[in-house]
């Protein structure tokens, strides 16, 4: 559950908005954006203490690196 369906759902559907979004902002800054979230979520996986708080936190990994595509 952690590393398949958490992190794939979330890496393959972020990429549809954030590539829309893309088109109309600035998209160095929101490569930036994406790649902070992307190292602030697994920083929160290696704190988490519980399989919940790594089950979020691999969720917002996946939805982080899907806008880095």
């Amino acid at each position: 559950l952690l590393s398949g369906p958490a992190f794939a759902i979330l890496y393959s559907v972020a990429g549809i908005p954030t590539a829309r979004l893309a088109e109309r902002v600035n998209r160095s800054t929101l490569l930036a954006i994406a790649t902070s979230a992307w190292s602030a979520f697994t920083a929160l996986c290696a704190a988490a203490q519980g399989f919940g708080q790594l089950l979020l936190g691999r969720m917002g990994v996946g939805m982080a690196e899907g806008g880095c595509i």
